[in-house]
């Protein structure tokens, strides 16, 4: 379907077709995903792809793309058959949730779920790293280090899986500072996260990034037992090599 164009920034961005029309969707996209999508598509391109999104199940093709434009130009439906022959029970959902899913090599996504179920025997867990991902879909490109944190904690304290979905969401390095500060409930550790503001967390995350080269003198000064003792050294080893990774991306 086609609309005529009410305003000069739709035509601008080059998504009037030489008929005077747009896709109907199209007022729909903020003006910034007006251009990207007027500077890679023809007006009957654009709208074939959006009735592709359709056609494949997205129950709101226009968000999804707004939430990342590029995703209009894939080949829906091979990304949706690779994601199912990966063993995604509801691809499209995943995709619907975080939409650069759709832009992962599909020999990647295979990689990392036999990286996760490695660590899964090594951490002696039953999770489902499907169900896992499908629940929260940007698990799939933690880095290692981050992956290997949240085992660390699920293994330590026998986690159900539907509480380690929960974790997953949460900053590390805030989840560091519950641990640190003596919280060991999982769940009062992410009530206690949610709890606090943008600077909040933000403080949180710089007091922790302090905090860690000192963390085995700190720990001295602690009565807790060996063990977990033993489980915050190695989730401090991890977040330092998250925080130094972090630091050499954002300074190339």
């Amino acid at each position: 379907m086609t609309v005529m164009p009410e305003d000069m920034g739709i035509e601008q961005a080059g998504l009037v077709d030489s008929g005077n029309r747009i896709p109907s969707e199209v007022p729909r996209f903020t003006p910034e995903t007006q251009a990207y999508l007027g500077q890679h598509f023809r007006p009957p391109t654009l709208a074939r792809k959006i009735d592709g999104l359709t056609t494949a199940g997205f129950k709101d093709p226009v968000a999804s793309i707004e939430k990342h434009p590029p995703l209009a130009s894939y080949d829906i439906k091979r990304v949706v058959d690779d994601l199912t022959t990966a063993g995604f029970k509801d691809p499209v959902a995943s995709i619907e949730k975080h939409p650069p899913l759709a832009s992962y090599d599909i020999k990647r996504v295979k990689r990392r779920l036999r990286l996760i179920q490695r660590l899964n025997r090594q951490f002696n867990l039953d999770y489902d790293p499907i169900g896992v991902i499908e629940a929260f879909p940007q698990y799939l490109g933690y880095s290692k280090d981050r992956l290997f944190f949240f085992l660390r904690i699920a293994s330590f304290y026998s986690l159900p899986e539907p509480v380690y979905r929960g974790l997953t969401y949460l900053n590390p390095f805030l989840v560091f500072r519950e641990l640190l500060r003596g919280t060991d409930n999982l769940k009062q550790v992410r009530a206690n996260i949610r709890k606090l503001t943008r600077e909040g967390k933000a403080d949180g995350v710089e007091e922790i990034k302090a905090t860690l080269p000192e963390i085995e003198n700190i720990l001295k000064t602690y009565s807790y037992s060996d063990s977990l003792n033993d489980l915050l050294i190695r989730l401090s080893k991890n977040l330092q090599r998250q925080s130094s990774k972090n630091q050499q991306r954002s300074t190339r």
